[in-house]
């Protein structure tokens, strides 16, 4: 497949289509999901198309539904995605990350490439969800180019020892020591001074207070948590 010729479906392109749908017109397209999400003429386009082969998705965690409430919350990707796979002998979905901790969500991400099997709403002990027809799950050691060398090469990780100057040595304990005790100083105080305004004296150096007086006089005070502590 990778000698296969793709062309990157362009606004260029949708103008220029002889019949006006490109996905009629070319055989072989890459798709931007987002492009489709975005534009109902874009989707219109698609369901008008004559049916895919094959559609493969990249990253397509993406096409993300959720329930809130009781009721499920599709994406705008996913709404073209489901378009997709309604019109597609074979659809393949690759992802790193198919399972976002919550089995319902997974069931509506699943519903794909399977919606009569995973469609509705997701019970507890009622229904498990069982991907081993559907899923194949590779680790990178595993993964190989089509001329059989592996895709990514052996790592070899070690720690190399080396010697440091004093100065460099007298420089690194400096830093260390600013981001232990020092760096975080400056954030206690906005959020201290941002709890309690009025405590806040600005006449010790008014020109390097102003950038938080003025976050002061902006924010939300009621956003922030009360604190017990005042800086010292």
């Amino acid at each position: 497949m990778r000698d296969l010729p793709f062309k990157v479906l362009t606004r260029d392109m949708l103008d220029s289509s002889p019949s006006g749908n490109p996905f009629g017109d070319e055989e072989r397209l890459m798709l931007r999901l987002d492009m489709a999400s975005r534009s109902e003429d874009m989707q219109a386009l698609i369901k008008a198309a004559p049916d895919f082969d094959l559609v493969i998705v990249d990253e397509a965690h993406r096409l993300s539904a959720s329930y809130s409430g009781g009721e499920v919350k599709y994406t705008k990707r996913f709404l073209p995605g489901r378009m997709l796979a309604g019109q597609t002998r074979h659809l393949l979905l690759m992802t790193a990350t198919p399972h976002n901790g919550k089995d319902e969500d997974f069931q509506l991400f699943l519903s794909l490439l399977d919606g009569d099997r995973f469609e509705g709403a997701h019970r507890d002990g009622l229904r498990a969800v069982k991907t081993g027809d559907l899923m194949r799950r590779l680790v990178k050691e595993e993964l190989y180019w089509f001329d059989s060398r592996k895709l990514f090469p052996k790592r070899l990780a070690y720690t190399v020892s080396y010697e440091i100057s004093p100065a460099k040595a007298d420089l690194y304990a400096a830093v260390t020591g600013y981001v232990r005790q020092e760096m975080n100083q400056a954030e206690i105080l906005l959020i201290w001074a941002l709890e309690s305004p009025d405590q806040v004296d600005f006449s010790t150096d008014p020109t390097l207070l102003f950038p938080l007086k003025q976050q002061i006089t902006t924010v939300d005070h009621t956003a922030f948590p009360r604190l017990t502590a005042s800086p010292d």
